[in-house]
């Protein structure tokens, strides 16, 4: 792909993807078994500059959004954050952070996305295509969290461009032709995120001890996943604004460090290993005996 944001996730049983229209037409002719979200996203990048700490970015950012009725994509990545905003919305979504916040807006603000041609394309070729607007928050959902299984602890690391050949085909082997990709059916864990400026990834430990690839950098942390349960992804997803801002905000609360991860299907927060009770206790603090798995 030549774009110059792409994102990739494979989580369990869901291959999640964040592409642009040009990319997006090499799926065509697969569109059987593409579920294709028919709402245009726009692309906010968080200098890393105007965030002192891992810990809060996160419930800061999406508590003004949620309270102006503004749906997000997140997705963390090794060196920024990106915070996914609908195209027709990403005025008023600025218009809310500088409501809360001194904003500088580096670049230009796009114009709002006019229909897209291959949205209906991809319907006319049997494509599920999912669409939905923000509802608010006037009658929160339930919520539930569990922490899924995952093969081994994870970690978080940026990849220089000139080592990414190497670096993908051995991922490609290992996640879906290798013996490993059969093994690790159920609790696979992998993302990758592509922009102009740096290539991020979210491995299991065996993966990295596995790649042999020099010029890696990696966190020092080891994280772990869990899962908020409720109206969050596909299908009927994104329909109820401000429902991640929901998990986020007691984590951020608790000073605990997050890295978040949104799919077509769900939202992941992950939190550092040793925080993972911490992040629990706060969580069942705040649902205040709501059903809570943790």
């Amino acid at each position: 792909s030549s774009s110059a944001f792409v994102s990739v996730t494979h989580i369990h049983d869901e291959l999640s993807l964040v592409v642009d229209e040009e990319t997006l037409s090499l799926f065509l002719p697969h569109a059987d078994v593409v579920n294709l979200h028919s709402q245009a996203w726009r692309v906010i990048e968080i200098s890393e500059d105007s965030m002192q700490s891992a810990a809060g970015v996160f419930g800061r950012l999406s508590a003004p959004l949620a309270e102006h009725d503004i749906s997000i994509f997140y997705l963390s990545t090794y060196a920024s954050d990106y915070v996914l905003v609908p195209a027709a919305q990403v005025r008023d979504a600025i218009a809310a952070l500088k409501s809360r916040y001194a904003v500088g807006v580096v670049g230009e603000l796009p114009e709002a996305a006019p229909t897209s041609a291959m949205v209906a394309k991809f319907a006319a070729a049997g494509s599920s295509a999912e669409s939905s607007t923000g509802t608010g928050l006037t009658e929160p959902a339930p919520m539930a969290v569990t922490w899924p299984a995952v093969g081994d602890a994870l970690r978080v690391l940026a990849v220089p461009e000139r080592r990414f050949t190497a670096v993908f085909g051995a991922l490609c082997a290992d996640l879906f032709v290798s013996a490993n990709a059969a093994a690790g059916a159920g609790t696979r864990f992998f993302s990758l995120t592509k922009t102009a400026d740096e290539i991020s990834m979210l491995l299991e430990q065996r993966v990295v001890d596995a790649l042999e690839v020099p010029g890696l950098t990696l966190w020092s942390h080891t994280w772990v996943p869990l899962r908020v349960e409720g109206n969050v992804g596909g299908g009927d997803g994104f329909t109820e604004t401000g429902i991640v801002n929901r998990i986020s905000a007691p984590l951020s609360r608790a000073g605990i460090p997050t890295f978040h991860l949104s799919t077509f299907a769900s939202h992941f927060s992950l939190v550092r290993q040793q925080n993972s009770a911490d992040a629990a206790a706060a969580l069942e603090r705040s649902f205040q005996g709501a059903s809570a798995s943790v």
